[in-house]
C-alpha cells in the first residue's frame, strides 16, 4: 500500500460522515452527490493501493526481467 492511501481512506471516512449530515436534513441531492464522489474516491484509493505492484511489474517488463506466463496449448 502506498503512503498516500491511508490518508485518502481517512478522508473518505470523513467525507462519508459529512454525508450523514445531508441524510439527517433529508437533502437527497447532497446525499447523491456525496455517494457519487465517494465512488470516485474509492476508485482512486484502489488505484493507489495497486500502484506499487503495477509499477514494479511495469519496470520488470521494460527491463526484460519479467517472463510472461506460458501460452495455453492449442486445442
Amino acid at each position: 500500500m502506498s503512503r498516500a492511501a491511508g490518508p485518502n481512506l481517512v478522508g473518505m471516512i470523513c467525507y462519508a460522515l459529512d454525508a450523514l449530515i445531508f441524510v439527517w436534513v433529508k437533502d437527497w441531492i447532497g446525499v447523491g452527490l456525496h455517494a457519487f464522489f465517494l465512488y470516485g474516491m474509492w476508485g482512486g484509493y484502489q488505484f493507489m493501493r495497486e500502484w506499487p505492484r503495477a509499477r514494479q511489474l511495469l519496470s520488470q517488463t521494460v527491463t526484460g526481467t519479467h517472463t510472461p506466463p506460458p501460452a495455453a496449448p492449442a486445442p
